[in-house]
């Protein structure tokens, strides 16, 4: 799959009227609590905003969970 934002789409998925964001993570990562990724990817605030029936929702490959600051990475 294409390149967006700088990481690789998974797949897509297409609402339907009984999706919820974290059964649409549960379902894409294994993990409920992975929803924020999508909504990250979609760049959205709200991450009810994806529940929207008939909304495309670009999937991202599961990256790390943790971005590590400068100072933690031992850069100034």
């Amino acid at each position: 799959m294409p390149l967006q934002d700088g990481q690789a789409v998974a797949g897509r998925h297409t609402v339907e009227p009984k999706d919820r964001i974290d059964l649409m993570a549960h379902a894409a990562y294994a993990d409920p609590t992975q929803f924020w990724r999508l909504a990250d990817f979609a760049h959205v605030v709200d991450p009810l905003e994806l529940e929207i029936p008939g909304r495309t929702i670009d999937v991202p490959l599961a990256g790390p969970a943790f971005r590590p600051l400068p100072d933690e990475e031992g850069n100034s």
